[in-house]
């Protein structure tokens, strides 16, 4: 008796296609069920070796729409303070977000005058004769230069209306932001 050779072959392919589909099935479900990747929440927190929280999270619609609207006041504030006196270009700062989130006065910049790893960022917050600084580095994105998010503990603060300020400087560029108020409730 002779077996049909090209009759096993048509067999063969369609099984191993459906063994494929059937791990790769069972794959996906194990990892919805076990909330694995990629289906796990995508709020992970970083340590930062400053001991600073990185918020990997999406940014919220506030966010991007303050970020928005910091870019638009960058496009019109972009002009060179005449009391500077330095060889540095003078680029505009803005602050992209400085809002009160968990127990924490955040600030996020950027400068989209510079693209440059090598700069930093000092955000001052005021109210009246009390101030308090934090530095952070800069980083480039794809087209301009972010700072690192900064955190403030409220307990360091005292309630009531905060300026915030941030100042951006790199061996070839400066420049500051415009002063936006924070509220911290008591």
């Amino acid at each position: 008796m002779k077996i049909n050779t090209t009759t096993k072959k048509r067999f063969v392919i369609p099984a191993i296609i459906i063994s494929l589909a059937i791990v790769t099935g069972g794959l996906v479900t194990y990892a919805y069920i076990t909330d694995s990747w990629p289906f796990s929440e995508n709020t992970k927190v970083q340590e930062d070796p400053t001991g600073a929280d990185i918020n990997l999270s999406p940014p919220t619609e506030q966010e991007i729409e303050a970020s928005q609207d910091a870019k638009k006041r960058l496009d019109n504030d972009t002009a060179p303070d005449e009391n500077t006196s330095s060889d540095k270009d003078t680029v505009g700062v803005g602050i992209a977000f400085a809002g009160v989130r968990n127990d924490s006065l955040e600030v996020r910049a950027f400068t989209n005058g510079i693209i440059s790893g090598d700069g930093v960022c000092t955000i001052t917050v005021s109210r009246g004769s009390t101030a308090v600084e934090r530095q952070a580095a800069a980083f480039i994105d794809a087209s301009s230069t972010q700072c690192q998010p900064v955190k403030i503990p409220v307990s360091e603060l005292t309630p009531g209306t905060w300026d915030v300020r941030v100042t951006f400087d790199s061996p070839s560029a400066q420049g500051q932001s415009e002063t936006v108020a924070v509220e911290v409730q008591g």
